[in-house]
Parts: C-alpha cells; sequence; structure tokens
C-alpha cells in the first residue's frame, strides 16, 4: 500500500506478580530489554526477592502533593542498587506512596547510562510542567558514545510509554505547557476557543487533550450568589495561590495564568459564581454549545 503510513502498535504485558492489582506489578513492552516494576511503598518488602530491583537502573518516587492538590509530586532517581536506595527513600522522604523502577534484562544498563537516564527524565518532567518534580533542576547529562546515547534515547522513550500507562504521568505536557509553548498551534488543533459571560464576568477557554483550560485573562465575579455551592473551595485555593487576582472592576478577579479544571462544569461555576453547567454555558462565537461540540468528536 504505497503512500500509506502504517501505525505501528505496541505490545505492552503488565503481570501482576501476586495476582492483584494492588500487589507488585512487571511490565514489559515487546522486543526491549528493559523492564519496569511498580510498587507501593506500604509494600516495599515485594522488591526483597526481585533480582531487578538490587541492579543498576532509574526509578520514580510519586506522591500527592500537600501544597497544590492537583498536581502529584515525583523524585527521580538512580542507583546501582535501587532496593537498597529506596529503603534510605522510605526513611527519609515523606510525600510518596508509589515505585516505579526501570532496570535492564541484560544487565547492560550501566551507571553512565542510569545518571543520562536520570538527567533526561527530570529535564522531561520539568518541562512537562504536570508534576511538582523534588530534585529541582535536571543535572547535566554525562557524556556518552553517539551509539550508546542513542540507545539511551530509545531507552527512553519506552520509559515515557510505560509510565503514563502504569499511572505515572508526570511526563506528559500539562494543557498549560502546551500553551506556552505553541498557542496559536495547540488552539486551533485541539478545540475551538469557547466563551462564557455571566453578570459581568468574561472567560475564554479551550480544551486540550481532554483537559479543559481557562485561559489568562478571564475573568470571574469577585462574589457568588448565595446559592452557589460547586466549585468555592477550587475559587478559594485559586485566590490563594494568585491564580485569581484583583482586577481593576471591583466585582470581578482576573485570571493571571491558563488555568486546569476537571471539567467545563466547575470552570462554569468558578467564573460565574453560581453552580451552573458547563456543557452548555461554554460556547463559541457561533453558538455551538461545548457539549454540542463534543458530541462532534465523538462521531468523527
Amino acid at each position: 500500500m504505497s503512500g500509506v503510513a502504517i501505525v505501528l502498535g505496541k505490545n505492552i504485558k503488565i503481570f501482576l506478580a501476586d495476582g492483584t492489582v494492588s500487589g507488585l506489578w512487571v511490565a514489559e513492552i515487546g522486543q526491549w530489554t528493559g523492564r519496569a516494576i511498580v510498587v507501593q511503598r506500604s509494600k516495599l518488602s515485594l522488591l526483597n526477592d526481585r533480582d531487578e530491583a538490587s541492579r543498576t537502573g532509574v526509578y520514580v518516587l510519586s506522591g500527592p502533593d500537600s501544597e497544590d492538590e492537583a498536581k502529584d509530586r515525583v523524585y527521580i532517581g538512580e542507583a546501582d542498587d535501587i532496593r537498597t536506595r529506596l529503603r534510605s527513600h522510605h526513611r527519609e522522604k515523606e510525600f510518596w506512596k508509589r515505585v516505579c523502577l526501570f532496570s535492564s534484562t541484560d544487565e547492560n544498563l550501566t551507571k553512565a547510562h542510569a545518571r543520562y537516564l536520570e538527567a533526561r527524565l527530570i529535564e522531561t518532567a520539568n518541562r512537562a510542567g504536570r508534576s511538582i518534580v523534588e530534585n529541582g533542576s535536571a543535572p547535566k547529562p554525562p557524556s556518552l558514545p553517539e551509539s550508546e546515547r542513542s540507545d539511551m534515547e530509545h531507552y527512553l522513550q519506552h520509559m515515557e510509554l510505560l509510565l503514563p500507562t502504569l499511572g505515572f504521568h508526570f511526563t506528559q505536557p500539562s494543557a498549560t505547557s502546551v500553551l506556552r509553548q505553541d498557542s496559536d498551534q495547540s488552539r486551533s488543533s485541539q478545540s475551538p476557543l469557547f466563551q462564557l459571560t455571566a453578570a459581568g464576568a468574561n472567560a475564554k477557554a479551550v480544551e486540550i487533550d481532554g483537559e479543559f483550560v481557562v485561559l489568562k485573562g478571564s475573568t470571574a465575579r469577585r462574589r457568588g450568589v448565595p446559592s452557589w455551592t460547586t466549585g468555592i473551595s477550587t475559587k478559594d485555593r485559586l485566590t490563594a495561590e494568585g491564580v485569581l487576582a484583583d482586577h481593576t472592576d471591583q466585582e470581578l478577579l482576573e485570571f493571571r495564568t491558563d488555568t486546569v479544571f476537571s471539567s467545563p462544569s466547575l470552570a462554569a461555576s468558578v467564573v460565574g459564581g453560581r453552580n451552573t453547567n458547563g456543557r452548555v454555558a461554554w460556547k463559541t462565537d457561533s453558538g455551538m454549545t461545548y457539549a454540542d461540540w463534543q458530541a462532534m468528536q465523538d462521531t468523527v
């Protein structure tokens, strides 16, 4: 079939080592020598009998962020003996609930390889902006021969495929980071521009990769109606964080950054200061509602 692009799938195998979803997972991709293991912190002892945990590799600690409920916190590291390093983190780091570790089935992953992957993964996580990266800035990757650097970039691609499959989403660009990187392209390729006007407030929003984003510069009512219930805590949090700040109109607040909401209705309720069905409240210039647009996507 000349001229027709062939989409190649990936064969991912996830083995539940003890037969339960809350136990230890082993994940592999067909024709790849890497292997991922995921385990909850409370069951860290399950790594005692795993040879992979005593090898050189890279690991990711993940847990909820105590200061931002919308984000996870991650720590990315490398070690010659991952199991020993995790025991140290179990004593010293409080935030994490799960760990995903990567090693190689052929034991050809060296210390330099692991340091390279660690640096690149931290760099990717910081750029994505989806999670709080406890490491801070990424260390400089060690110098590798060209062929080995190519091998490690290939290894990294497989890691970035497995991580979200296993519930670790920190490498996936957040909707707000996509907007910052290329606003014109992302807005035109993801969804039309939706607008909402309520009691003087005027907001604009787009949906990117399933996330509903109210755009910087939008406004929201400073005070809601007495019967308002949905979204009050979200508005209070955004105000405390400085995301919603004073506007020249004393009756309004202004979004200082592009802001992700869990649903169009939550976004509409915060903007309008009242319980609102965002699926019909958000509309394009032509009058098409968000619900109508979404229905069109389902039929494509």
